[in-house]
This record gives structure tokens, C-alpha cells and sequence, in this order.
């Protein structure tokens, strides 16, 4: 249905305005040219038009307009949070950091900035009236506005086109009516273009319907990243009037989403092969065209990424901003990473965002420090290796659920639905699901993602945590014991703030951790966070949808934990309290009687792990491996 009024309205807008285009610069360059320059160039999709200028675009009351630097440009999902990008340099719809800076992005004309593949557009637009696209002004598609000429560029209208086909218009301006009757046919196209993106099947920034993809989640996919108030976190007011103030911040977190692995890479093209040479119909004809994803960007943080990283950087800039604001220094910052890129690649870009925020200045001064022994805990473990990693005892559940009705029905499902003459194995399902969620991280595409309903990527995201639970969480009791290096690092921050402050003297505000989403889940269950009452197991499927443990709902890509320390007056330790904040929101620390709790107290409820971390007897190889527990 959302097809047939697509193409209706563009046939109607195309038959209407191709009289337009001969009065205004030609057919491709002036059709519906409002401003000048067609349809995709700097008409609806340009410079001019709908989405570059016009309505939505820079002529509107709002700057750069909803899609062009406004809400979805230069604001909530485009630059917003970049101060150039505020101020209506803004970008297209897809907005800062994802195809570019400024402006770009996939589809917009580019409000008045620069940007996308190019400057001023993104993958369609005609750019507006700056420069761009695959050539100056314009995209893949368009006739460009008032910049210059792309691929297909004709003239456009009021102001003339210098590209491939050529002059400035010599016609004159429409008359009234024909606006009027234009107007009408461009409102209809746009209402349908408004419709057909509200139920789009999924969005990059948004994901695609519950978004249970594992470990293959974003940031964005679970939380909200609109903007927050200045200062929201500098101040805790007690129930007693005394007002405490935040004097440090201890960020651990995950890397931001990133491109597949090299065993990924593989996977995808075995897959890819198995689905060609025993496919026996035609119907997603899409498979004879996807392309893998170069090797040399294998693990590397993508754009996606790399935007989650910026936006959170803001957010922590923005909630501790007098803490942090003129105390921006390798002294009062540390960056701390693993041996992996992806970690210091997130680290580097929160730290650029962050010191923009509070200095107005992004800030490239330090580098991210090289820490395993605190960030990938269960690395040179051979105990970890022996007992859980390698054990296919400890991953029994895993195996039984795949060999489960439920994982056996989506198999045989799937198969029938590509027409296969072979069976496609539990493998093969997981890959599909890898390469749904991949495809829609990096490439704002769902095409692998319409092979599986959303009930069998349930199923197969159920496989996921299963694997998760049992090999870096409640599966088995070493895993919280794993974590004491992470506990010493952050109780000794936590530790040497108190004692700086109280002779005076400087020290570290902002302790910012990256690690992996083992890092996260580790910590998550030595702090007895998300502890469902019953394991997971192979046969409790339907009894755990409510669980706690959802890893794309605790620990996606940039997933994070942030100590917040408070001091309520007076230099003791006794006047310290923690505030926990997981992804954004406010968690209560296990014990405590609300989100605000007494340094003293936390300390001495994880006092085994602060104190007497005993990692290098954990990893030793007993001769009897530790019991699997729920």
C-alpha cells in the first residue's frame, strides 16, 4: 500500500511538474524546482525543496528546518549536540557523524553546511547551498539547487545550474496558480514520503522492532539521546536541606558499535554462497547483491560508533559541567583502554566530545592509556579458559536450546522462506541475525533482517544470552571474582580523590574506562545487578521473557556504568556519597535504600574485592573446577 501511494504521488508530481521544469530549467534540473532545482536536487530533496530548504529546509522559520538542520538535522538526530550544527549549520537526516560533519549524511540535501560524501549532501540530496555530493551540490540523484552540478544535474531554476548539462534557466518564474496547483501536489508527495518513512521497517538511530539483537544492539537502539539540562548531575540535594556536589566522575564503559570480526567476515560469505547454490527461487533477489564488508575494517568502531561515543560524551560534559569546565588537562583526565583499537577509538572520541562540551574546544591532548589487566580481567586467565571459556559442559543450556523445538522450528522456518534445497544449520540462523543487526548499524539496511520474523529473532537472541549468562555472568561463580582488578582501580580513584581533596591538592575529575561487553556484564554481576530469581536454562524459554538479563537491554554497544562521587560538606569520608548510573539512568547499588548512598557504606560492602583481589590464585588451574551456579 505505502509502494502504490509512493508511486502514485510521483507519477502525479512528475506529469505536473514536468511543465514547471520546462518553465523553470529543464526536466530533471527544474522540476518542481522551489528555489530551483528539481525534485532530488534542489526541489523536494535539495536545496531549496522540502527536505534542503523551503518547508523543511532553510527558508523555514526554524533555521535549517525539521530535516534539514533542525530537529532531525542540526538537532536531536543530526548535529545538535555539535556546537557548529546547533547554530543551523546543521545536516540532512542522518546529521553528524554518521556520514560525515556537518551536513550529509543518507538522504538529506545538506542544510546549509558541508558534509555527507562531500559536502552539503548525502547519498540522494542535491545539497543546498553549500557544496558536495559526488560532485558540487547534488547527490547520486539530483539537479542540484543553488550550488553546482553532480551526476545528473540539469538547469535549476532560479539560480541556474553549472554542472553537467549545464546553463542558468531563461525561463521566468510560474504564476500563481501554477504555484498554487504545484503547492498541492508537493504537500500530497510529502505527506506520502512523511508516511512511507514513519513505518519504515527500521532506522539506524532507532533500530528495528523489539531490538533484541544480543550482543549486536545500539546505544541508540535502547536509550534516549535527546539532550539533557546543563548541570543535572552537579548537584544532590538530601532530605534534610543539605545540598552535596559532585566532585568526580568514574566512567567504565563499552566500546561503541563497531564492524564485524574477521571470523564474521568469513561466516557471511559462507552463508552467502550455501544461500546461492541451493536457492531454487528468486524472491529476495537483494542476495545477488549484497556485498561483504571489507577485512581491513574488521572490529574497527563505525559510524554509529563513533556517534554514540560523541553523545555520551556530551551527555556526562553537559550533566558535570562546572566540575569539569577550565579543568580540562591530562592531569585532571585519565583515558584508559584495552590492547583491542575499537576501546581507545571510543575513549578518544567521548574524551573530544566531552572537552568540547565543557571548553568549547575538542580537545585531542590525551591519548588513552593500555590497560587489560583491568578491562578484559578473563584474558591470560587459563583457569577462566579451562572452566568456562572452553568448557562445553559449562555451555550445555546453549547447546540444548539449539537443538530445541523452538530453535529448530526457526530453522526449518527460515529455510522454507529462501527456498532452499539443503536445511540451514543453527549457524547459519545466528549469521543471518549477525549480518540483520551489522547491516543495520553500519548500513541502515534491513534487507537480511526480512529473512527472520521478529518472533524467530527472539529465539535466536534467547541463544545469545544464554551463551552470555553462562560465560560472563550468574553462570558460574568465578566470573564476579574475575573482576577484582577492576574494583581495586576504581576504589583506588574513588580513595585518592578524598585524600587530594582534603590536603588540597589536584587530581584526576573524570577516570574514563572503555573495555568490552564482557567488561560490562562482569562488573554488572560482581555488583549483584540484573539477578534474575531462576537461571536461564534451555527449557524455561517462555517462563524468562520478563527476565532482567536482556544483554541488548543491559549491555549494548557503549552500554556504561558511572560512579558519580558527591562530597556533602566536611573532608571525612563519612561525607562522600555515590551516585550509580547505568546507560543514562539512575540505579540503586544493591543494599542501599535509594540511587544516593554512603561512600562508607558501598566500600565496605565490596570490601573482598577492593582489598584482597586475589586474580593471579583465580587463574591458576585448580585441579577441580568451581560449580556452575544460576
Amino acid at each position: 500500500m505505502r509502494c502504490i501511494l509512493f508511486l502514485l504521488s510521483l507519477a502525479i508530481v512528475l506529469i505536473n511538474g514536468t511543465n514547471w521544469g520546462y518553465r523553470r530549467g529543464g526536466w530533471r534540473g527544474g522540476m518542481i524546482g522551489i528555489g530551483g532545482g528539481g525534485i532530488y536536487g534542489g526541489g523536494i530533496y535539495g536545496g531549496r525543496g522540502i527536505y534542503g530548504g523551503g518547508i523543511y529546509g532553510d527558508d523555514d522559520r526554524y533555521g535549517d528546518g525539521i530535516y534539514g538542520g533542525g530537529i532531525y538535522g542540526g538537532g536531536i538526530y543530526g548535529g545538535g549536540y555539535d556546537p557548529y550544527n546547533s547554530y543551523g549549520m546543521g545536516s540532512g537526516y542522518r546529521g553528524y557523524g554518521l556520514q560525515g560533519y556537518g551536513s550529509g549524511g543518507y538522504w538529506p540535501g545538506g542544510s546549509s553546511g558541508y558534509g555527507g560524501y562531500g559536502q552539503g549532501s548525502g547519498y540522494w540530496p542535491g545539497g543546498s547551498s553549500g557544496y558536495g555530493g559526488y560532485g558540487q551540490g547534488s547527490g547520486y540523484w539530483p539537479g542540484g539547487s543553488s550550488g553546482y552540478g553532480g551526476y545528473w544535474p540539469g538547469g535549476s531554476g532560479g539560480h541556474g545550474q553549472y554542472g553537467k548539462y549545464g546553463k542558468k534557466s531563461k525561463y521566468k518564474q510560474p504564476h500563481s496558480s501554477a504555484r498554487f496547483e504545484m503547492a498541492i501536489w508537493v504537500l500530497l508527495f510529502t505527506i506520502t514520503i512523511l508516511y512511507n518513512s514513519k513505518l519504515s521497517d527500521g532506522d539506524m538511530l532507532t533500530g528495528l522492532g523489539n531490538n533484541l539483537f544480543g550482543r549486536k544492539c545500539s546505544y541508540f537502539w535502547r536509550f534516549s539521546n535527546t539532550s539533557v539540562p546543563t548541570n543535572y548531575l552537579m548537584k544532590v540535594v538530601q532530605k534534610d536541606g543539605n545540598v552535596c556536589t559532585a566532585v568526580q566522575l568514574n566512567f567504565i564503559s563499552r566500546h561503541g558499535a563497531r564492524m564485524p570480526t574477521l571470523n564474521d567476515y568469513a561466516s557471511f560469505d559462507q552463508l552467502k554462497k550455501k544461500i546461492k547454490d541451493h536457492s531454487k527461487n528468486q524472491i529476495y533477489s537483494f542476495l545477488k547483491y549484497w556485498k561483504n564488508y571489507p577485512p581491513n575494517t574488521h572490529d574497527h568502531v563505525d559510524d554509529l560508533g563513533r556517534w554514540e561515543s560523541h553523545y555520551l560524551g556530551n551527555l556526562y560534559g553537559s550533566g558535570l559541567y562546572d566540575l569539569l569546565h577550565g579543568n580540562i588537562s591530562p592531569t585532571t583526565i585519565r583515558l584508559t583502554g584495552t590492547k583491542i583499537l575499537r576501546t581507545r577509538t571510543s575513549a578518544s572520541k567521548f574524551y573530544k566530545s566531552l572537552s568540547e562540551r565543557v571548553s568549547g574546544k575538542a580537545s585531542t591532548d590525551i591519548q588513552p592509556g593500555v590497560n587489560n589487566t583491568i578491562l578484559r580481567y578473563w584474558d591470560d586467565c587459563p583457569n577462566y579458559d579451562l572452566t568456562i571459556k572452553n568448557n562445553k559442559t559449562q555451555l550445555q543450556q546453549q547447546y540444548a536450546f539449539q537443538n530445541s523445538s523452538y530453535f529448530l522450528n526457526v530453522t526449518k522456518s527460515v529455510t522454507a522462506r529462501l527456498g532452499l534445497n539443503t536445511t540451514l544449520t543453527p549457524d547459519d540462523v545466528k549469521t543471518m541475525f549477525i549480518i540483520c543487526a551489522t547491516d543495520l548499524a553500519v548500513r541502515n539496511n534491513t534487507d537480511w533482517c526480512s529473512l527472520q520474523t521478529e518472533r524467530e529473532r527472539e529465539i535466536i537472541n534467547y541463544e545469545s544470552d544464554l551463551k552470555s549468562y553462562y560465560s560472563s555472568f550468574y553462570g558460574h561463580s568465578m566470573i564476579q571474582k574475575l573482576t577484582c582488578p577492576l574494583w581495586e582501580d576504581l576504589f583506588g580513584s574513588l580513595e585518592n580523590a578524598i585524600l587530594k581533596r582534603k590536603s588540597g591538592q589536584s587530581y584526576v575529575l573524570a577516570d574514563l574506562r572503555f573495555g568490552h561487553a564482557d567488561t560490562i556484564d562482569m562488573f554488572y554481576s560482581a555488583l549483584g545487578l540484573f539477578h534474575d530469581d531462576k537461571p536461564l536454562r534451555s527449557d524455561n524459554f517462555e517462563m524468562m521473557k520478563s527476565r532482567m538479563f536482556y544483554e541488548s537491554k543491559v549491555a549494548p554497544w557503549s552500554s556504561h556504568l558511572a560512579f558519580v562521587l558527591y562530597n556533602c560538606g566536611g573532608l571525612g569520608s563519612e561525607n562522600y556519597f555515590l551516585k550509580l548510573i547505568i546507560n543514562g539512568q539512575s540505579v540503586t547499588i544493591p543494599g542501599c535504600d535509594g540511587d544516593f548512598c554512603a561512600y562508607n557504606y558501598v566500600k565496605a560492602k565490596y570490601r573482598s574485592d577492593i582489598e584482597n583481589c586475589k586474580w593471579e590464585e583465580i587463574c591458576k588451574i585448580k585441579t577441580t573446577a568451581s560449580e556452575v551456579v544460576g
